[in-house]
């Protein structure tokens, strides 16, 4: 999270009549954290406004949270002020302090430096999420400019770091877009001109010509081509989703009340600069969720994890309400995956994770008990996924490792609970340092995840931070669940929200799934999430004895049924 995104949160909920003073709470509580730790915010020109923010926040944040005082009234003026000088500035600053650790030579940089990076770019990239940047055109960016690549000749880094800077940094620009929509019932009887959308039977403008060919322009039956012109973004994929948001708009309008036939409208769309006609359009996709990674499966895996979740759910201990949750959640999710908006998936998803969670149960706070329930869950899921995540890059690496006996590791095959003895085995800390030399960025962070896997108390510092996001990531989910259903509104960084949401849905049911392997008398997910909830408090436990193995034990395990 970054304190542009968070200020313009408090500046919505604390001015929403029915906005609850717990919400409040948690959104004071970590804006408060944010605004005391960022670095960027220490700097000069936010320092002022920032130490009279943290000192209205450092106050009884309750009573903030409560309704009108001086207090509250000071807080609100002084977020409405703050927020334009950071959504001017604080992406700049932020390069320019980057530009400065990034300077420092490796023999005199300090790990507070390294971690002062990783701060900095992780409000940076949640920043630039805020501001209309998806996540394709960041990777864009990273991939085409800043990995060293040898057929571009001689790489210079401070070259690159700049090039990066003034690409993210410059002023919003005009472009034409163009959606083309098939399937319309009549399309002779179609207008021409639709608010500010031109409709045309043939495609407006040509390809760029070093683009690949596409048939998403060509002219066939019952396809017109809508164009909107001058739409203001701070690139092309930003551009085309503004344009889709206003297509959409347009096309609510004429299924309410004209065409009965649903008018398909690709997630591809083409664009050009509208102050470089010339160089001709080319061929997006439309921004969507971010996509969480899928096990891959063929025909046997298939029917085997379909007739294991039957077996699983037809056990004589499991409950009728149990079996109802699990299909309910099943359903929903699969719903939410089919569906083309956003809002749609986001609130399939978070009905889905309730019901699991909650079942049938009444009354309020449903969103604290929900975090309550399934913050230990994604918590124990955390090392696991890390163990994973470094098998995964040491196989794609084609890291070789021998073991005692002399003989090559079959790395793929090993388990999470190997993998993280693999790491703590010294006679292995060489190879994988040089095989990891290539990537300085990912050397550092297994090197930091190994140390931490040794070390309880750092480990259990990891996953305090992790389950603290954790848990404001699930409000933030929920608030974003209201704001669709009560206003029909839609939420900060709602792309990223919703994949969050579907990784949170998937680690859950994964996670009952397996343990209804292993536990046959389980008797529904209300007894799996209270288990996971001591199992949690258990493993805090072990860190603080500092019961390395045990822990190990305990931790590496990746909920798969």
């Amino acid at each position: 999270m970054n304190p542009i995104t968070l200020s313009r949160e408090i500046l919505h909920i604390m001015d929403f009549p029915e906005g609850k003073v717990d919400d409040k709470r948690v959104i004071l509580d970590e804006t408060f954290k944010l605004f005391d730790s960022d670095d960027i915010l220490k700097s000069p020109e936010f320092k002022s406004i920032r130490d009279r923010i943290c000192q209205l926040l450092g106050a009884d944040r309750a009573k903030l949270a409560a309704g009108k005082s001086p207090a509250e009234q000071m807080l609100m003026f002084s977020i409405k002020e703050v927020v334009p000088v950071l959504a001017e500035r604080y992406v700049d600053t932020a390069f320019n302090e980057l530009t400065r650790l990034l300077s420092i030579a490796d023999i005199d940089s300090t790990p507070e430096d390294r971690q002062r990076i990783n701060f900095i770019l992780g409000g940076v990239l949640s920043a630039l999420l805020d501001s209309d940047y998806s996540l394709e055109s960041l990777f864009s960016i990273y991939k085409e400019v800043l990995v060293p690549r040898k057929d571009r000749g001689k790489y210079i880094f401070d070259n690159k770091l700049g090039l990066t800077k003034r690409l993210l940094t410059e002023s919003k620009r005009n472009f034409d877009v163009c959606f083309s929509g098939d399937f319309i019932a009549i399309p002779g009887d179609f207008p021409t001109v639709l608010a500010n959308i031109e409709i045309t039977e043939d495609a407006p403008f040509e390809l760029n010509s070093k683009h690949s060919k596409n048939s998403y322009l060509d002219k066939i039956k019952n396809r017109r081509f809508f164009t909107i012109r001058e739409v203001i973004g701070v690139d092309r994929r930003a551009a085309g989703l503004r344009a889709y948001d206003q297509l959409a708009n347009v096309i609510n309008l004429l299924r309410f009340e004209y065409e009965q036939s649903r008018i398909l409208i690709p997630s591809q769309f083409a664009i050009r600069d509208s102050l470089d006609l010339k160089a001709g359009a080319r061929i997006y996709t439309v921004p969507r969720v971010v996509p969480n990674p899928n096990m891959p499966i063929d025909g046997n895996s298939a029917a085997a994890f379909v007739t294991s979740v039957n077996e699983l759910k037809a056990g004589p201990y499991f409950s009728s309400e149990g079996r109802d949750r699990i299909e309910s959640a099943f359903r929903l999710y699969r719903q939410g995956k089919d569906l083309d908006t956003i809002e749609a998936k986001l609130v399939h998803w978070w009905t889905a994770l309730e019901y699991l969670v909650r079942g049938g149960t009444l009354g309020s706070g449903i969103a604290k008990s929900v975090e309550n329930s399934l913050a230990p869950v994604i918590v124990l899921n955390y090392v696991p996924k890390l163990l994973s995540s470094v098998k995964n890059l040491f196989v794609a690496l084609d890291l070789e490792l021998t073991g005692s006996n002399g003989e090559l590791i079959e790395i793929k095959g090993l388990s999470q609970t190997e993998i993280w003895g693999l790491l703590q085995d010294k006679n292995h800390a060489n190879q994988i340092d040089r095989a990891l030399a290539v990537d300085p960025y990912l050397k550092e962070q297994v090197t930091i995840f190994v140390s931490e896997l040794s070390q309880p108390d750092l480990l259990f510092k990891k996953l305090e931070r992790h389950e603290e996001r954790v848990r404001w990531q699930l409000q933030r989910i929920w608030r974003a669940r209201c704001d669709i259903v009560h206003s029909a509104a839609r939420g900060a960084n709602h792309l990223l929200l919703c994949s969050n949401l579907e990784f949170y849905l998937k680690t859950a049911l994964n996670g009952l799934l397996a343990s209804l392997r292993t536990i046959p008398t389980l008797s529904g997910p209300h007894e799996y999430f209270q288990r996971e909830m001591y199992r949690s408090e258990a493993i805090k436990g072990l860190m603080q004895k500092k019961d390395v193995d045990k822990i190990r034990a305990m931790l590496a395990t990746s909920p798969r049924p």
